[in-house]
């Protein structure tokens, strides 16, 4: 650890030097109608170095856990209290050596100002400095983009997200509260591992379910995360069934599938992919329960999702000019959420250490775990 927690500090530190706002706050000034990611010269953000006597191998295991068993992993902003009541933190890393097994790397941010493939971009360039012993060079490719007159609302979104905002209590005059979503106790985290053949296999069945006669092509595209996203659906959907809490608290029989959007490439004109900030919408799948726990429900779910992935670029912005309003009609108990990406690559984030071995996601909104697994077995720290 003598080397690794100092090349961490270092690579993290020509990181912030591309990605300065991390070290800003986001403050809402008087004279301004909308909130400010505000960086100044001598900003920094707080960084935690800890040690951990948890059993590595428990925490980053696929099986079923305590998610409160990952929370210390992660630094809170109200461990980092700002003395300009002004504003609110952007972010806050969080370093855990595990004695001769590994480290844990957390990252928390605010999703006001970064989004998912922003986050995956910053851990990405942290990776590959602390791989590269802080060659620059390296990293070119992935600087972050900036300009925001690039982006033209042409379909005024922003100002629904502002009426939301006042909805949900955010004003000039709050906005400099601090507010960080409550950790549940009570929920369990695990992973489950589909193998490449077990997908092919299941592609294979919702085409045959889709392609009865034998002539029939889907016109949208039938990927992996359209594969997936649907079996998990069904399969929540069918554990629900014997909650009977839940089944009285749904009148009606329809089912919700929420899947988050990069909305880069749908502005006219298109953001880089490296464009710094939140540019996400949100995407909602409706579907009748008493089709969707039939025989043929995983490949209905398939439908509906590749149909929605492939309208994307006609229907999003109707769906997001609607406001929170049209998500907060969704009764929770019938809603899956799918957050992040497969298209991130998160484990091929290489700090220099080979993949990792369990990245996760804590939260909805602002948590962002990454395990890896160390080569050699590192020293105690003093």
């Amino acid at each position: 650890m003598n080397t690794t927690v100092p090349t961490l500090k270092h690579s993290l530190s020509l990181t912030l030097q591309r990605f300065y706002p991390l070290a800003g706050h986001i403050t809402w000034p008087h004279d301004s109608t909308k909130p400010h990611i505000l960086y100044k010269d001598g900003d920094s953000v707080s960084l935690t170095v800890a040690e951990c006597n948890y059993d590595f191998d428990h925490i980053a295991g696929n099986h079923l856990r305590n998610a409160g068993d990952l929370y210390p992993l992660v630094a809170t902003f109200e461990e980092h209290a700002l003395s300009d009541t002004k504003s609110v933190p952007i972010s806050c890393f969080q370093i855990t050596l595990f004695p001769n097994k590994g480290i844990c790397i957390g990252f928390t941010f605010n999703h006001m100002a970064v989004d998912g493939r922003s986050a995956d971009l910053i851990m990405k360039t942290w990776a590959s400095l602390c791989r590269s012993q802080g060659d620059t060079s390296r990293v070119t490719e992935s600087l972050p983009f900036y300009d925001r007159t690039m982006v033209k609302d042409r379909n005024g979104i922003e100002l629904v997200n502002l009426k939301d905002l006042e909805t949900m209590g955010m004003t000039k005059e709050t906005c400099n509260i601090l507010k960080t979503p409550k950790l549940p106790f009570n929920f369990v985290q695990g992973s489950f591992v589909m193998s490449c053949s077990e997908i092919g296999k299941l592609r294979q069945w919702v085409l045959s379910c889709l392609n009865k006669d034998k002539k029939f092509v889907p016109p949208f595209h039938l990927s992996t995360f359209t594969l997936i996203s649907s079996y998990v659906w069904i399969c929540s959907i069918k554990a629900r069934r014997t909650t009977e809490d839940v089944l009285r608290s749904c009148e009606d029989q329809m089912e919700y599938f929420l899947f988050s959007a990069d909305c880069r490439a749908c502005l006219d004109p298109p953001l880089p992919v490296t464009y710094f900030g939140n540019c996400n919408g949100g995407f909602v799948v409706e579907g009748d329960r008493n089709e969707l726990i039939g025989v043929n429900g995983i490949a209905i779910a398939a439908e509906m999702i590749g149909k929605a992935i492939m309208n994307l670029d006609t229907e999003l912005w109707s769906v997001m000019g609607k406001g929170v309003s049209y998500y907060q009609r969704i009764p929770m108990a019938k809603l899956a959420i799918v957050s992040w990406s497969p298209k991130f690559a998160v484990y091929e984030t290489d700090f220099g250490w080979g993949n990792p071995r369990r990245p996760k996601r804590l939260m909805r909104l602002i948590y962002v775990l990454l395990k890896v697994q160390m080569k050699k077995a590192p020293s105690r720290l003093t």
